[in-house]
């Protein structure tokens, strides 16, 4: 996800594509509860949050690939307030 300056709206494109399955977009208050899922006897959810410019300020990523990204690839959103 390096190269050209990418927005946080496209850097979630992007790890959507490199993970091979969509990230729900909810709000930040309902990032760890909305939209969850079943594993095994485990919940768990996919979730990202942005403010109201656009910029990704939550995520929650359970039983997803992260050793896929490149390294360090998530410190690129810059209001992360919940990680």
């Amino acid at each position: 996800l390096r190269g050209l300056a990418v927005n946080d709206l496209e850097r979630i494109k992007q790890i959507e594509e490199i993970f091979g399955f969509s990230l729900n977009c909810v709000e930040l208050a309902k990032l760890s509860t909305e939209k969850s899922f079943q594993v095994d006897s485990q919940t768990g959810v996919r979730n990202y949050s942005v403010d109201e410019n656009g910029f990704v300020t939550g995520l929650a990523l359970d039983y997803c690939p992260l050793f896929l990204l490149p390294d360090n690839d998530l410190a690129n959103f810059s209001r992360l307030v919940h990680p």
